[in-house]
């Protein structure tokens, strides 16, 4: 069963790579190292309610609650 944190950080490498972002890009506008970010996406530290609501803002979500739905319509993040 895979929990929440590590749905985003599948969620946001998706996203990465369907929008053409670079984590780079992601750390700076959270900013935040990229060594943080790395952390954050091998689910080694935690995403925190702030870290995704400005996640959800570089990817031009109005809000977490946007992200979340679009989360929930991605089969492969789904448990199987």
């Amino acid at each position: 069963m895979k929990d929440s944190q590590s749905e985003y950080s599948e969620l946001i490498q998706i996203l990465l790579t369907a929008r053409g972002k670079s984590k780079k890009d992601l750390a700076s506008a959270l900013h935040m190292r990229r060594e943080n970010l790395y952390l954050r996406l091998s689910n080694k530290t935690k995403w925190t309610l702030n870290d995704l609501d400005e996640v959800a803002k570089f990817f031009n979500f109005h809000n977490i609650t946007e992200m979340n739905e679009l989360l929930l319509n991605i089969p492969e993040l789904q448990e199987k």
